[in-house]
């Protein structure tokens, strides 16, 4: 995985530069400084979300959409609004498959 952008702090504190193979040790670094993504060269946004969605049932990725789409009717053309949809979409999927 190579990094699409320089992935910085809250700050502004560049911890790696785009361009950069990640690795293992990368990676713990980042989760280190509360950074949970990045933008990996090929792959998409939609791509994550796909991925997440596949880690649970069926039934629980009907529900979540359903969910979700209700909360942002009206909002379907907004960038902005499509983004916290997509975060909010990754909160609910975390808080079924992480562990007590």
């Amino acid at each position: 995985m190579v990094l699409e952008n320089d992935v910085v702090t809250t700050k502004g504190t560049k911890l790696l530069p785009k361009g950069v193979q990640l690795t293992a040790r990368h990676i713990e670094i980042l989760r280190t400084w509360g950074i949970d993504e990045a933008s990996i060269e090929g792959v998409s946004k939609e791509d994550i979300t796909r991925e997440r969605m596949s880690r649970i049932s069926e039934e629980e990725q009907d529900t979540i959409t359903a969910e979700v789409d209700a909360l942002f009717e009206g909002f379907e053309d907004e960038e902005v609004m499509g983004e916290i949809k997509r975060i909010v979409t990754k909160i609910k999927i975390n808080r079924l498959t992480e562990s007590p």
